[in-house]
């Protein structure tokens, strides 16, 4: 084996984090152990069931739901969701409707946290 081949050698390897953001080693520590925290929290939530949200109203349809999985592992459900058709989808569009007004008039601020709830 050449010096070269046994300077290039991997002889440990280690969990490692990639972020594309610069901050101190301390800063870097506290986000990795928020991320560890909320991706755990993400992890629990995998794979259960939802409900559409029509006008605000959660709500489920007598039909079978469907799965869908992660893009980047198939193997990952995120997530069962409710199978809507013409129905549902005319009372999402008659909500919006009734909305629109008061939606088009609320701050920019205002509708971020909203959306933000949860």
């Amino acid at each position: 084996m050449c010096r070269l081949e046994r300077a290039n050698m991997v002889t440990e390897q280690r969990e490692q984090k990639i972020t594309y953001t610069t901050m101190s080693v301390e800063q870097a520590q506290n986000f990795h152990a928020t991320y560890d925290r909320a991706l755990a929290e993400v992890m629990s939530d995998l794979g259960r069931e939802y409900p559409a949200f029509i006008g605000n109203e959660p709500s489920t349809t007598a039909r079978e739901t469907f799965m869908s999985v992660s893009p980047a592992d198939t193997r990952i459900p995120l997530g069962s969701f409710q199978e809507c058709r013409e129905r549902e989808a005319n009372a999402a569009v008659d909500a919006a409707r009734a909305a629109y007004q008061t939606w088009s008039h609320t701050p920019w601020k205002e509708r971020v946290t909203i959306l933000r709830r949860n």
